[in-house]
């Protein structure tokens, strides 16, 4: 109950200076409690490579900290590609990027698919949603070779070129742009696509 009188005092704005001082001890009691806590909570066993990741990447001093204002708003896309995935293969293609590609799974993914695994008990399955991730994120390096290892930025003088990734599984598209939460192939997939990610033009 105390910290929840607590969480009360610091939500609204302080208009003088006693409700300041008042709201100022109550975050500082509040940070006090929480870093003093011994509740336990559960990790998923991806939390700690995540961290890691994570940690990695704030003490590189060639990633950078910040994000340019063109990846923060909507634009026309410079390229689209577009690709779709099965329980046997994927595939992908751009004209404008002038790349296709197709790839089979091997027997020990279709193996670990709803035709072999007919639950989740045990984590082992591999989804369709993961599988058409990994289309999207296939898509994503190439258009990143063709244009930052290609250099059509340069070429075309574009500094923050635009892609329109399309797919036809919402819960793809939903990771790509959110994270998965409760996959864990879809969680590796998810650092795979951070890591790509880093200084992404």
């Amino acid at each position: 109950k105390a910290f929840r009188d607590l969480l009360k005092l610091i939500k609204h704005k302080p208009t003088t200076d006693e409700q300041a001082l008042i709201s100022s001890f109550a975050l500082s009691e509040l940070a006090r409690k929480i870093h003093k806590s011994k509740k336990q909570y559960v990790l998923l066993p991806t939390a700690k490579e995540e961290i890691r990741i994570i940690s990695a990447g704030l003490s590189d001093p060639s990633i950078h900290k910040y994000t340019p204002i063109a990846h923060l708003v909507n634009g026309t896309p410079h390229s689209t590609a577009a690709g779709d995935s099965c329980l046997d293969a994927m595939g992908g293609y751009s004209i404008d990027m002038k790349f296709w590609w197709y790839y089979e799974w091997p027997k020990s993914i279709r193996e670990q698919t709803l035709r072999f695994v007919k639950n989740n008990k045990n984590g082992d399955l591999v989804t369709i949603n993961a599988l058409e991730y990994a289309t999207i994120l296939v898509n994503y390096a190439a258009s990143y070779h063709y244009w930052c290892i290609l250099d059509h930025c340069k070429t075309n003088a574009i500094q923050y070129p635009n892609v329109l990734l399309l797919a036809d599984n919402k819960s793809a598209e939903s990771w790509t742009r959110k994270g998965c939460k409760n996959s864990l192939a879809g969680r590796a997939l998810g650092r795979l696509q951070c890591a790509l990610m880093m200084n992404n033009p």
